[in-house]
């Protein structure tokens, strides 16, 4: 082929690269495979604190906290 013209044979020490990244590549896939457990089983019990609860619980932190940063501005007379 024209493009290929003027080149030797492959460079020993990149077909040696290609290689070792290739078996790297391989041996870190199958570390992280043994590093992933299985997912959570599905609880049958349900949410410990309904929605509502939750969120107006935080509503009041939230508020409590705003109150207590408040600042009583001097009057101007």
């Amino acid at each position: 082929m024209p493009e290929d013209e003027g080149k030797g044979a492959a460079d020993p020490r990149e077909v040696w690269e290609g290689i070792i990244l290739v078996v790297m590549g391989r041996m870190e896939g199958s570390r992280l495979d043994d590093q992933r457990c299985a997912p959570p089983l599905p609880s049958t019990r349900g949410p410990t604190v309904p929605d509502e609860d939750f969120f107006s619980l935080i509503m009041r932190s939230q508020a409590k906290r705003m109150d207590e940063q408040r600042v009583t501005l001097p009057s101007c007379r």
